[in-house]
């Protein structure tokens, strides 16, 4: 059980970003108990063989599009609708209780509206810079602030609480 997840995009997101911005994202979400995955557009033969986005989130963890037809999809309607059911999927896989704690990074901004409007963390991102250091900074806040609030709700979950 964790007591949160971090969704990432890739295209736009990811892969115009400092990878080392990315990298240290992921770490530190990790750090902080959050559950790390991959919310992709792309087809699903890429989730089949992940290996650009191995490094950041699991097999098992990555999510694409799951659309009856990749190649006749509506950017504005099915991917957005894909991005919210792999959000459901992602919050069970990581045991995550709040939608709000399970937190989509998007450079599309349909998709943000998307997760947002059924509930889930999202946070937009521009497509040609990616993920920034203040994009990094925010969404971690957001991470830990379930982290303490995981703790404070369910102790015996996350471990003993320590004095103030």
């Amino acid at each position: 059980m964790a007591p949160s997840a971090l969704a990432l995009d890739i295209d736009g997101t990811i892969t115009t970003a400092d990878q080392r911005v990315v990298n240290d994202l992921v770490a530190a979400a990790r750090a902080s108990g959050a559950h790390v995955a991959i919310n992709t557009a792309r087809p699903p033969r890429y989730c089949d063989e992940p290996s650009q986005t191995l490094h950041i989130a699991a097999k098992a963890d990555h999510h694409c599009y799951d659309g009856a037809s990749w190649m006749l999809r509506n950017f504005f309607v099915d991917v957005p609708a894909s991005k919210v059911h792999n959000m459901g999927a992602i919050m069970r896989n990581g045991g995550v209780a709040r939608r709000e704690c399970c937190v989509l990074v998007d450079d599309r901004p349909e998709n943000v509206v998307a997760a947002a409007e059924a509930g889930y963390g999202a946070v937009a991102v521009e497509a040609r810079a990616g993920i920034t250091p203040r994009h990094a900074r925010d969404i971690l806040a957001t991470l830990r602030r379930c982290a303490v609030d995981a703790a404070r709700d369910s102790p015996a979950a996350f471990g003993p609480q320590r004095p103030a």
